[in-house]
């Protein structure tokens, strides 16, 4: 029933405040926006069928493998398309994360690539994901830690996202809004 998403988080980087709000708006429509006070740092825009990218460095349209990407990010809740997306999910055991019990979930992608996602056991919710980042000699894992969830649209979300990529850096959510609509110029790619 969730039509449009608009997700608003703020973090601290290197002392400074920033803020990064996601769009996303059913059936494929996504946009992403990190700035540095008024200065935008990095912008991503998926218009359903093509994408460009643009940071300090310019603009550039996504290809390949850099759209290949987004696409699979356009969902606002990518696990209801795993199957669309021809992802394989195994249950791989019962661990501890931050001192609850989680289902680890390995997720595969047809291209070879996986990540883990690892949900409590009690409540369902996601508490982790774990994955691979970088390219050939300067691979990271990089994990994401959800928490805080509360209810916006009678929807759980987590308010604050914990990412360990050599050093913490955390985002709080500060609005998140579903089914408020979005203006269509956010999705615009030319």
């Amino acid at each position: 029933k969730v039509k449009d998403l608009k997700r608003e988080y703020t973090t601290s980087v290197q002392g400074m405040t920033a803020t990064m709000t996601e769009y996303n708006k059913m059936p494929n429509q996504y946009a992403m926006q990190m700035k540095m006070g008024t200065m935008m740092m990095q912008n991503i825009v998926f218009d359903g069928k093509k994408g460009k990218a643009g940071g300090m460095q310019g603009e550039k349209a996504l290809e390949g493998a850099d759209l290949q990407e987004i696409m699979n990010s356009v969902y606002a809740f990518p696990e209801l398309h795993y199957k669309d997306l021809h992802k394989t999910i195994e249950l791989t055991g019962v661990v501890d994360v931050n001192g609850k019990k989680a289902y680890r979930m390995k997720v595969s992608d047809p291209d070879g690539g996986s990540f883990t996602d690892y949900y409590d056991v009690k409540t369902g919710l996601k508490l982790r994901r774990s994955e691979m980042q970088g390219s050939g000699e300067h691979m990271t894992q990089v994990n994401t830690d959800y928490s805080d969830y509360s209810a916006e649209g009678g929807i759980l979300f987590p308010h604050t996202v914990k990412q360990n990529a050599g050093m913490d850096i955390v985002f709080t959510a500060s609005k998140i809004s579903v089914n408020q609509g979005i203006d269509a110029s956010v999705f615009k790619v030319d």
